[in-house]
C-alpha cells in the first residue's frame, strides 16, 4: 500500500516533466527555464554556465533515464502494464540518444560521458551511474561506465592536487574551468564518485577519491569538525595552496553515507 501511494507521486512527478519540459518529444525532457533567448538550467550546480545551445545536460538526462528504470520496476510490481509499457518506450528511446549525443571516444577502449551535448568538459558528478549500479537497473553499459569514471579519475583527481585532494568538479582540455562552481571541489560529489568507483570495482580509485575527500576538508583547509559543501585550491603565496571554503555548514557532505551503503551492498 506504501508503494503504491509513493508511487502516485513519483510517476504524477515524471508525466510533469515529460510533459511540460519535453518540447521536442526527444524522451529527454530539456530541463530548462526560459530567460531571455538561452534559458536556464534547472540542476543543482545553478552558477554553471549552460544554454540552451548546450544541448543535452548529461547530468539531469541520466537521472532521468534512471527515473524511468525506477519506475518500470515499480510499475511492473504494481501490475500496472500500461505504465509499464510507457515508461520502457521513454527509456528506450531516450537511451539510445543519450548515447549518440553524450557519449565521447577517445580510443578503442577509452571514452567518456562528457558533459553535455555540445560540451566535452570532463564532471566530476555520475550520480546516475551510482544510482544505476546500486538500484541494479543497467541502464548504462558496464565497460563504458567504467572508461567513464576512469577518464574522471585521470582528469579530475589525479591533476588535482597531486591526486589526494578528492575530485574537482570539472576540467576542459586538462585544466580548470574558468567559473566558481567548476573549479570547486564538492565533499559531497567527491564522496559518491568514490563511491560509484567501488560500485564497479575500483576499489583502489574509490578509496582514494574518498580519503582524498576528507584530506582536503580535515588536514589541507584545517576544516575541523565541519564538511563544507564547497574547496577550491588555488595558488597562495609562493605557490603554496589557498584553501577557499564556502557553505561550512551545508550537509551535502552527507554524501559521505554512499561509499557506506555500497561496502554493506556488497557484502
Amino acid at each position: 500500500a506504501q508503494l503504491e501511494k509513493e508511487y502516485a507521486g513519483f510517476s504524477q512527478a515524471l508525466d510533469y516533466l515529460k510533459t511540460q519540459l519535453d518540447k521536442d518529444e526527444d524522451s529527454i525532457p530539456d530541463f530548462l527555464i526560459p530567460k531571455n533567448d538561452m534559458g536556464v538550467a534547472i540542476w543543482t550546480y545553478d552558477n554553471w554556465q549552460w544554454s540552451k545551445d548546450d544541448g543535452i545536460n548529461a547530468y539531469n538526462a541520466g537521472l532521468w533515464l534512471v527515473s524511468l528504470g525506477a519506475a518500470v520496476k515499480i510499475a511492473k510490481d504494481l501490475g500496472k502494464t500500461d505504465d509499464v509499457k510507457k515508461y520502457s518506450g521513454l527509456l528506450e528511446k531516450g537511451t539510445v540518444l543519450f548515447d549518440q549525443q553524450l557519449w565521447e571516444s577517445t580510443g578503442d577502449k577509452s571514452g567518456y560521458y562528457k558533459l553535455g551535448t555540445h560540451i566535452d568538459d570532463v564532471f566530476s558528478d555520475y550520480l546516475y551511474l551510482y544510482y544505476d549500479r546500486v538500484l541494479g537497473l543497467n541502464i548504462f553499459p558496464e565497460d563504458k561506465a567504467v572508461m567513464t569514471l576512469k577518464t574522471v579519475y585521470a582528469e579530475n583527481v589525479q591533476k588535482f592536487g597531486n591526486g589526494f585532494m578528492g575530485a574537482v568538479n570539472g576540467t576542459r582540455d586538462g585544466k580548470l574551468i574558468d567559473g566558481e562552481q567548476e573549479r570547486e571541489s564538492w565533499s559531497g560529489t567527491s564522496f559518491v564518485l568514490g563511491a560509484t568507483m567501488l560500485a564497479y570495482g575500483m576499489k583502489a580509485e574509490g578509496w582514494n577519491v574518498i580519503y582524498g575527500t576528507e584530506n582536503l576538508s580535515t588536514n589541507q583547509a584545517r576544516n575541523f569538525g565541519y564538511w563544507a559543501e564547497a574547496y577550491t585550491l588555488e595558488s597562495g603565496k609562493d605557490g603554496d595552496p589557498a584553501y577557499g571554503v564556502r557553505a561550512k555548514n551545508y550537509l551535502r557532505a552527507l554524501g559521505i553515507y554512499a561509499p557506506l551503503l555500497e561496502e554493506k551492498l556488497s557484502k
